[in-house]
């Protein structure tokens, strides 16, 4: 199982976590859990500069993500492109360039403006602020992305679970 989000819950005043499973056949089931019980509480992603992520990842929908050493503690640099829809009539949506790192080194936040990844892609920071935003995260084999849905075409997303191309079967 793989952690990949915190949540609370007020009512119940207990800390959630989103628990991912994918199984040997690639099949993801994830659900919100209890933490207590689990690892002692935290930030359960590893370092976004870790040499471990540099390099290209791939999600179950084919889109691509290609993560390269920035200025170490600053930036990661990512290029990746997705695409949605028929071959012969594809939407596509394309990021490149540096991803500021945030969240005590556990994410990096790709935009046109400054974006460390702190919080999740789909908030705002301001109200007339657009445009794409990706946050990357790294936990032992699985880059978790999540964006704002503004990252191309209608429908075109690059939110997923990513696997290192070296490491697919």
């Amino acid at each position: 199982m793989i952690v990949n989000a915190t949540g609370y819950d007020s009512k119940n005043k207990k800390t959630l976590i989103c628990g991912v499973y994918i199984s040997p056949k690639g099949i993801t089931t994830f659900g919100w859990l209890n933490q207590e019980g689990f690892f002692g509480g935290g930030n359960f992603m590893d370092p976004i500069d870790d040499p471990k992520v540099f390099g290209d990842w791939t999600d179950k929908s084919g889109n691509d993500i290609t993560i390269k050493p920035g200025e170490s503690g600053r930036y990661v640099v990512i290029e990746g492109d997705a695409t949605i829809g028929p071959s012969d009539n594809p939407r596509t949506g394309f990021i490149s360039g540096p991803a500021f790192i945030g969240d005590g080194g556990k994410a990096a936040g790709y935009t046109d403006s400054h974006y460390d990844g702190a919080a999740p892609a789909s908030t705002k920071s301001s109200e007339d602020e657009s445009g794409c935003r990706v946050r990357l995260r790294y936990s032992g084999y699985y880059l978790f992305v999540d964006d704002n849905e503004e990252c191309g075409g209608q429908g075109v997303s690059f939110s997923g679970i990513y696997l290192k191309k070296s490491a697919k079967k």
